[in-house]
Parts: structure tokens; sequence; C-alpha cells
């Protein structure tokens, strides 16, 4: 009966990350397609506000970067746009490096959130996954 009763309670609390993970998303496509924050990123403005911030420019672009990645701004725009404002070497290195910390970001946003949301769906297998990443987890990542 008790264990009934942490199921239960396992069960609620993933469906509040998953409630609070999908909140998060509606928020970002909210926010980006019907308000005037979409107007922000324009390639005109971003280059103008990055050359505002001198020598903070590469910084805060990596920045930019990352919350893009997870508010689902087109990587493509951002990409072009670190190229135009640093050049095809240095808008390279930091928009990967921006794409790497946006993914570690959206990465921990998607394992805290909703793993749990996962693993009440999919149940057992996602033990299986885990346990064959615990004994060999490149070759079961690259499989997947």
């Amino acid at each position: 009966m008790e264990e009934k009763g942490q199921s239960q309670a396992k069960n609620k609390r993933a469906m509040a990350k998953a409630l609070i993970l999908l909140a998060f998303i509606i928020c970002a496509l909210v926010v980006f397609h019907f308000t005037p924050a979409k107007t922000f990123f324009s390639a005109a403005k971003l280059e103008s506000f990055l050359g505002s911030t001198g020598n903070w420019a590469p910084p805060v672009f990596m920045i930019i970067y990352a919350l893009g990645v997870c508010l689902f701004i087109p990587g493509t725009f951002l990409g072009a746009l670190g190229a135009v404002c640093f050049g095809a070497y240095l808008g390279f290195v930091y928009v990967w490096v921006g794409a790497m910390i946006g993914a570690s970001a959206a990465f921990f946003i998607g394992r805290y959130l909703g793993r749990e949301f996962a693993a009440s769906l999919i149940g057992e297998r996602l033990k299986r996954y885990d346990d064959a990443i615990g004994r060999n987890g490149f070759a079961t990542v690259l499989y997947l």
C-alpha cells in the first residue's frame, strides 16, 4: 500500500515538472511570436546592440545565442549574425561556444523538468536505457 502512495506522489511530481516545462515552452513561443520582443531579434537591432557593448560583445553574443537555443530562435539566424558581427572565424568560435552553452542549458531543463514525466510514459524502457548507458555510455548514445 505504501508503495502505491509513493508511486502516486512520484507521478504527481512528474506531472508538475512536465507542466512547468510545458508552461516554459508556451511562454517562450508567446513572447517571441506575439509580443514586441521579437523585434529585438532582428539582425540590425542585435548588431547595433552588440556594437554598443564594446569589449563585452563576444560574451553577450554567446549568452544571447544560448538563450536563443532555449527559446527556439533559429540557429541559422544567430549563426549568420555571429559571422556578420565578428567575421567568419571568430564568429564561428562564438557561435560554437554559445551553441554548447545553450545545448547544455536545454539538456538540463529537459533533464530536470521532463525526465520524470518521460519515465512515467515509457516506464521500464527508460531504466533499461539508463543501465545500458551506465555499462557502455558512448556506444549506447551513439546507437540511440
